[in-house]
């Protein structure tokens, strides 16, 4: 986790406009060596389930005693998760594979899928990369992407060790490979 946020005492203005939406207003989260760490949106103003909904990306302004801030906006709609028909079984995997991976990313079955699909490794590495590209860990964050994590990630660890008692009890059973 990055430094604590604390209350300012004139903390920035976050300024949400354009993009085809209105009204919608921000809390910035400030450390307490005075950095923007995140936005949070507090109300998407005219925007409602049912739409309208942004068109482009708006424009946010963060504005207060400081220079330079900016901020990205991701753009999303109700329909981006639907699938598009007549796709092929390989699109389709991957979408099935990006569905489990929204839904199950909390709940401690995202290994499994990953060991089933034969997917674990590679993708572990791939995260790691992504992470270390993107926050990473230095003496300040500690681990706030779970970098550390994904990098010790082993061709080993797709499979747990053949207990030492049953492979004793069992002559031909083998170990696991780095086990």
């Amino acid at each position: 986790m990055g430094a604590p946020a604390t209350a300012q005492t004139n903390p920035p203005t976050v300024t949400i406009s354009g993009g085809g939406g209105s009204g919608a207003t921000a809390t910035a989260t400030v450390s307490t060596a005075g950095v923007v760490t995140g936005v949070v949106l507090t109300s998407p103003g005219s925007l409602t389930a049912a739409g309208p909904y942004y068109t482009s990306a708006p424009t946010v302004t963060i504005a207060g005693s400081g220079t330079g801030a900016t901020a990205v906006a991701t753009i999303t709609t109700a329909t981006d998760a639907d699938l598009i028909p007549g796709m092929g079984k390989t699109d389709f995997q991957l979408a099935i594979r990006d569905e489990r991976m929204r839904e199950l990313c909390f709940e401690a079955s995202r290994k499994a899928d990953l060991v089933r699909w034969g997917n674990f490794y590679k993708d572990m590495q791939d995260f790691a990369v992504y992470a270390a590209a993107n926050g990473g860990t230095n003496a300040t964050t500690g681990n706030p992407n779970g970098v550390q994590g994904a990098q010790n990630v082993l061709p080993r660890h797709v499979l747990l060790p053949v207990p030492i008692y049953e492979m004793s009890l069992n002559h031909a059973l083998v170990q696991n490979a780095g086990w």
